[in-house]
């Protein structure tokens, strides 16, 4: 008999690998959502409660998070309800960008101009600012890393 042909697996062995299979499955889907909020603990790099920060109060106004874990923030109150939070790194040539108005974001360096959520208007950058995934919950902004 050549050594690469293999006995034939039994239908006894087959359905234990099948058991096997699907015990683990059932663990890994019982353990997968906390391991996912686990996951998504560890990416948040800042928190604020909105509340106590009068700088949000109006539409246009801002706060710069300076040194966060994930580096500069630029958290810019776009509407009633919405937020954005923003690289505050022009991608042209890495100046970090300031709010003129509650409708312009601009580079200081070579005046690339952006919309208050981040959008490219114009200007040498071409692109708009990147922007970091955030939740609100019970009054509290948790912003993640870009990645």
């Amino acid at each position: 008999m050549p050594e690469d042909h293999q006995k034939p697996r039994t239908r006894r062995a087959f359905f234990g690998d099948v058991l096997r299979l699907g015990a683990g499955a059932v663990v890994t889907g019982a353990l997968l959502p906390q391991l996912a909020r686990a996951m998504k603990d560890e990416k948040v790099v800042a928190t604020i409660k909105l509340a106590e920060r009068k700088e949000l109060a109006a539409i246009g106004g801002f706060i710069l998070l300076k040194d966060t874990p994930g580096g500069d923030i630029l958290i810019v109150r776009t509407g009633k309800d919405s937020y954005e939070a923003l690289n505050p790194i022009c991608p042209h040539k890495e100046c970090t960008v300031k709010v003129k108005s509650a409708e312009l974001i601009q580079c200081p360096c070579h005046k690339s101009a952006y919309a208050i959520d981040g959008t490219y208007k114009s200007g040498p950058a071409k692109k708009s600012l990147s922007k970091f995934p955030f939740t609100i919950k019970d009054g509290t902004l948790s912003v993640m890393s870009e990645g």
